[in-house]
């Protein structure tokens, strides 16, 4: 704004004003719009914020280490854009009041290219008003820089915007893989309730319940198991047995690597490495009749692996368990297990072991399962699935409710990270629109000047849209 301001306030310091009086005048004019901007993008956050959290809302919560985070951020955020935007405006106002008049009134004629000012794109389908509009926009090369940095902007802020939607769908197909609709939860009523919190626990926070996974009362038997796969309409019965232990990651001893070529360095060895110890949800699972689809970082569990093969869940990489992932063990009920793959999986917000459920049952001693899920063809048999369920004291429910409840939860997620790329856009094409306009304001004459040679309304207009364009 100051910059396109350097005639006029070349024309005042020409017509005898004082150096500090000038400086006065154009401070304060840079310091109205400084202001103005700051309160305005502060009033605007605050009103959005209030509108997505309403009525719930707090501007003195606690956010990581940062205490009373919306106050701290509403008057940090606008007062260090104050200061920035104070200190380079304070620094060219300076520049242009130490200027000569002569310099200030011709500073525009430096940005023009006289080279290339009689050669301007001539498309003569286009018409006269695109060739003049072509010769008006590439004879000022500042103006073309500008547009071009702006055009760049608003490329990269496209870029981020559709990166995030791949984002956001990539990850509700990871949701929706792991946890499918049409599926049937059927087990003890103790066993149902903590797995619809181990399930939501992706997307809420309230702490689980301790219970006795094995207890006998919870177990369903191979035989009772069976029963639900004769009912017509049931596709595949996956049978689970779940529960919660303390497990101690490792890194297996090996030979140290050249990093540069991958080959083991045989006089080097690293010894074995404790990577800590944590609660996980371990579920003894028949990888033949699976139904999840996760999506793994090396498959999931097949026929062919050892019985002492477990697949450890996202949250768990990087802590316990380490990569590479043919180095990472996992001990847990007193054996070593070696680690496959990971995977993405809402269950226990991802805090999960996969491992053959024959392993299991025989570590825990049991024989039989704690939850069933169902895939059926038709929602509507889940009268007869209840009927069966309830012959043998189970209850039956669906997953649906909770695979819609952790994708909401990914979408209001999400609706949050869409907010930064759609503001950056819509704040630089706002700076485009602002600076078109003060350019076209500075030639008011040059369409005075067309009107009185007696250019019509239209191809002024045209002309117009074409420099805009």
């Amino acid at each position: 704004m100051i910059s396109q301001r350097m005639r006029d306030i070349g024309v005042i310091k020409a017509a005898g004003a004082l150096p500090r009086r000038l400086l006065a005048y154009v401070t304060f004019e840079a310091l109205v719009v400084i202001v103005s901007s700051c309160f305005v993008g502060g009033l605007s956050a605050l009103l959005i914020y209030f509108s997505w959290s309403w009525p719930n809302f707090s501007l003195f919560k606690q956010v990581g280490p940062l205490a009373n985070a919306g106050a701290t951020i509403l008057i940090v955020v606008p007062l260090f854009s104050f200061m920035l935007s104070y200190m380079v405006a304070s620094f060219r106002v300076r520049r242009i009041v130490g200027s000569s008049s002569v310099n200030a009134i011709s500073k525009q004629l430096s940005n023009l290219d006289l080279k290339t000012l009689g050669k301007p794109l001539r498309i003569k389908t286009l018409g006269s008003a695109f060739n003049l509009a072509t010769r008006n926009v590439s004879r000022d090369r500042g103006f073309s820089r500008t547009l071009l940095s702006v055009s760049i902007c608003i490329c990269l802020s496209m870029i981020v915007l559709s990166g995030a939607l791949v984002s956001a769908d990539t990850s509700a197909s990871y949701v929706v893989r792991a946890m499918p609709p049409n599926v049937l939860i059927v087990a003890n009523s103790n066993i149902y309730n903590q797995y619809i919190s181990l399930a939501t626990s992706f997307s809420r926070t309230a702490p689980l319940s301790s219970i006795d996974y094995t207890n006998t009362s919870y177990i369903i038997t191979p035989q009772n198991a069976s029963a639900f796969g004769a009912i017509p309409g049931v596709e595949t019965v996956d049978t689970r047995l779940i529960t919660m232990s303390s497990i101690t990651g490792y890194v297996k001893a090996h030979f140290a690597s050249n990093q540069d070529t991958g080959e083991n360095i045989n006089t080097q060895i690293i010894p074995e490495v404790d990577t800590g110890t944590t609660r996980a949800l371990i579920v003894g699972i028949n990888s033949t009749s699976a139904i999840g689809d996760w999506y793994t970082s090396n498959g999931f569990l097949q026929s062919a692996d050892s019985e002492y093969t477990i697949i450890a869940g996202d949250s768990l990489v990087g802590n316990t368990v380490q990569t590479p992932f043919n180095l990472s063990q996992v001990s847990a009920f007193g054996y070593r297990y070696d680690v496959k793959s990971a995977l993405v999986d809402p269950l226990n917000a991802g805090r999960v072991l996969y491992a053959p459920v024959q392993t299991v049952q025989r570590t825990l001693g049991v024989n039989g399962y704690n939850v069933l899920l169902l895939k059926v063809s038709d929602p509507s048999i889940l009268a007869a699935v209840s009927q069966v369920a309830s012959s043998f004291g189970l209850v039956v429910g669906s997953q649906d409710p909770i695979l819609n409840s952790n994708l909401a939860f990914l979408n209001s997620t999400w609706s949050y990270i869409f907010l930064i790329p759609i503001l950056a856009l819509a704040l630089t094409c706002g700076i485009l629109l602002s600076y078109l306009a003060t350019n076209f304001s500075h030639r008011f004459n040059d369409y005075v000047v067309l009107k009185v040679l007696g250019a019509s309304v239209w191809y002024r207009l045209r002309l117009l849209l074409w420099e805009a364009w």
